[in-house]
């Protein structure tokens, strides 16, 4: 079976390296290139390249051209709404640049292109009249505007980075791929679960207990790796198996979380998780990437957070 093209994978942290490194050892790939920037002594990319910074699109599209790929693999994408430490719109302005560096790249000869971007289920929001199960074709709730409200800023700018890659597909006909993962755990990547939980103090609403989902980061391995040798389009839930309940989440990982009346845990709850996910659920539907990608996470909620 003959082996697809160069794959070019993008990112910022220690997920980059991994990623490749699990690509390249299956075998299905020319040539895997990477690019962006690491943190902690991790392996060089083949392209150092920060999507936030001036000119970001321009130097994508040169990195585009020179490496040639037939399918992009997009993991920049903020791990929390903490981290990584840095002010404005994360998300979507690094988005942004992606995108207009592979239409730059497009207009200046490129050839088509498959592209799979990693997302969160974050994107889903949490209120009060969540159904039961996100599903992928669900239309996403609108996010009440809080001054200071860190969470809801990070779920826009993942919000705008899935949009402006599906306006891209529209518009090119190429195939995108957008992944939503939960919160990752287990792994050298923080996320809104990691960081909630390693608060001074993490709290919860007396008298509500919602369900919490996880993804170990080696499922999130797996995933990423069938959704770039199965050509599958569109968008996604990429969860662990089952669920587990915040209060048992926490006791899980060694910690207590204090249930309080409900204005006070909102004063006190961590920015990393948000104040609405104490009290409602966000339960998304992984159903239909077992189905089209054969992913099946290996880890249920408990054994990922106790690996």
């Amino acid at each position: 079976m003959a082996r697809k093209k160069t794959v070019l994978v993008v990112g910022v942290n220690a997920l980059l390296g991994d990623v490749a490194d699990v690509l390249t050892r299956t075998g299905e790939f020319e040539r895997v290139v990477t690019a962006g920037l690491v943190e902690g002594g991790a392996t060089r990319p083949s392209y150092e390249i920060d999507l936030l910074a001036r000119g970001a699109s321009r130097r994508f599209a040169e990195v585009l051209a020179e490496a040639g790929p037939g399918m992009v693999v997009d993991l920049w994408r903020s791990e929390s709404a903490l981290h990584p430490e840095r002010v404005g719109r994360y998300d979507a302005a690094a988005g942004e640049a992606a995108v207009a560096g592979l239409r730059l790249w497009r207009q200046r000869g490129g050839k088509p292109c498959r592209v799979v971007v990693l997302s969160s289920t974050a994107v889903y929001g949490v209120s009060e009249a969540s159904p039961i199960l996100r599903i992928e074709a669900d239309e996403l709730d609108p996010l009440p505007r809080k001054a200071g409200d860190e969470h809801g800023h990070w779920i826009a700018g993942l919000r705008e980075r899935e949009s402006g890659y599906r306006e891209l597909g529209h518009e090119t006909g190429w195939r995108v791929l957008s992944l939503r993962a939960a919160a990752v755990v287990g792994g050298p990547i923080r996320s809104e679960i990691a960081d909630y939980l390693d608060a001074a103090m993490p709290v919860r609403v007396a008298g509500f207990d919602p369900p919490i989902q996880v993804l170990h980061y080696a499922d999130l391995l797996d995933a990423i790796e069938r959704g770039t040798i199965e050509d599958v389009e569109g968008t996604l839930n990429v969860v662990g198996r089952g669920v587990v309940l915040l209060s048992r989440l926490v006791a899980l990982c060694g910690r207590v979380a204090l249930p309080l009346p409900e204005m006070l845990a909102r004063w006190l709850v961590p920015a990393a998780l948000g104040s609405d996910a104490l009290k409602w659920r966000c339960v998304a539907d992984g159903r239909r990437a077992e189905q089209v990608l054969g992913f099946h996470a290996r880890f249920s909620a408990e054994e990922a957070l106790a690996a």
